[in-house]
């Protein structure tokens, strides 16, 4: 597993390397859909943003490097997928070495 931080501003980017083990739809009340994301730490990802949650579809049971941010709101902290895409393809493992 990889963790990387990066912070501009109030929000801070994180980045983890590590095997998506679900992905699950959900339909809200508006109509959207939400994607949550599991990895296999148990650590939890969502998006509304259907291109991304697509994605992570795609790369499930695989190894992907994630990119999330979190956000408080209504006494919770939300952890919120930016952007996934294939560690397998960049030959970094889930410990961070690289092949």
């Amino acid at each position: 597993m990889v963790l990387r931080r990066a912070g501009s501003g109030n929000m801070q980017k994180m980045e983890k390397v590590a095997r998506i083990a679900s992905v699950r739809e959900f339909q809200t009340r508006n109509g959207n859909t939400r994607f949550v994301t599991r990895d296999e730490d148990g650590a939890e990802y969502t998006t509304f943003k259907e291109a991304i949650g697509a994605r992570a579809k795609e790369l499930e049971g695989r190894i992907a490097r994630i990119e999330y941010h979190e956000a408080p709101r209504d006494g919770y902290q939300n952890v919120y997928l930016d952007r996934v895409e294939s560690a397998e393809a960049t030959g970094e493992l889930a410990d961070g070495e690289v092949e």
